[in-house]
């Protein structure tokens, strides 16, 4: 039995990389979930063509400090 896979991805900028990113990862085999800090400029709908066999999934956004504490 082949095990199923979930990846949580947390982005800021660089939406290239994330586009390369989660190219690599489309697999019927992943979930994606995918975490957009709440500055960031990425459009969660640019993202939304890219997976075709993966579910992907975007939460709730939050401002994130580095090396601070979020609710």
């Amino acid at each position: 039995m082949i095990g199923k896979h979930a990846y949580l991805i947390m982005a800021h900028n660089q939406p290239e990389h994330l586009r390369k990113l989660l190219d690599v990862l489309d697999n019927e085999r992943n979930d994606i979930f995918i975490h957009l800090d709440k500055k960031s400029s990425i459009d969660p709908q640019s993202l939304s063509d890219i997976c075709q066999k993966s579910k992907m999934y975007f939460t709730n956004r939050l401002n994130v400090y580095w090396g601070g504490y979020t609710d």
